[in-house]
């Protein structure tokens, strides 16, 4: 018996159905074997990158530069980073290498280079101290104060955040702020910090000097 041409539609249509169900099944079932797939290539990638990093000298001079920045060669430490990130090739080393980068630069009081690293940085690299310190080398010391006061307000306060806004009120000269902030937060200093802050302030008074008695560095 010849098939009319609507059986023939029909079967069609119930074919394509069959197939659409088929392909949704499969996408449920192979769908997290598939995540878990990709999950494991990126990782087998990444530690791939990073074993080329180990081999290139790049994580070394990472270490290098980190050790430089501690002891106050930000210039060395920058030329460390910079030579790192032209053959850096892991996410990981890279960010690191661009957050040690751009403390050189803030160190260095270089906006420019502080600039391009930041924009490089993935967000879990930026915090509190690191964007502070960057616009207090742009001259912004009150949007940093700002941005410092928020951090404490929201749960990060402590020896660190108290240090670093104690560098920038000096930055503006704001000693009446100085004085406050050391006596509500004197607790989270110890006496010899709190010293070095009243003879800085004493100093600050009598030579209308604004100079900081230590920079901010990283905690």
């Amino acid at each position: 018996m010849r098939a009319t041409p609507g059986l023939a539609v029909s079967g069609l249509l119930y074919g394509m159905q069959g197939s659409a169900a088929i392909l949704v099944l499969a996408s449920l079932v192979l769908g997290p074997a598939a995540l878990v797939f990709v999950a494991f290539t990126r990782t087998l990638l990444e530690e791939y990158r990073s074993s080329c990093d180990e081999r290139s000298g790049s994580t070394q001079n990472l270490l290098r530069a980190e050790a430089c920045l501690v002891r106050g060669d930000a210039g060395q430490a920058m030329i460390l980073c910079r030579s790192g990130l032209a053959a850096a090739r892991s996410r990981d080393l890279r960010a690191r290498l661009g957050k040690v980068l751009a403390w050189a630069a803030v160190t260095l009081n270089d906006p420019f280079v502080a600039h391009s690293a930041l924009l490089e940085l993935p967000s879990e690299q930026l915090d509190t101290y690191l964007l502070a310190a960057y616009l207090a080398c742009c001259n912004r010391a009150d949007e940093a104060i700002a941005l410092v006061q928020e951090a404490r307000a929201l749960g990060e306060h402590g020896p660190g955040t108290t240090k670093l806004l104690i560098d920038l009120l000096f930055r503006r000269g704001d000693a009446r702020a100085i004085q406050a902030l050391v006596s509500l937060d004197s607790t989270l200093l110890s006496e010899d910090e709190r010293r070095t802050v009243e003879d800085a302030l004493r100093r600050s008074s009598a030579e209308g000097d604004r100079a900081l008695p230590s920079r901010a560095r990283p905690p």
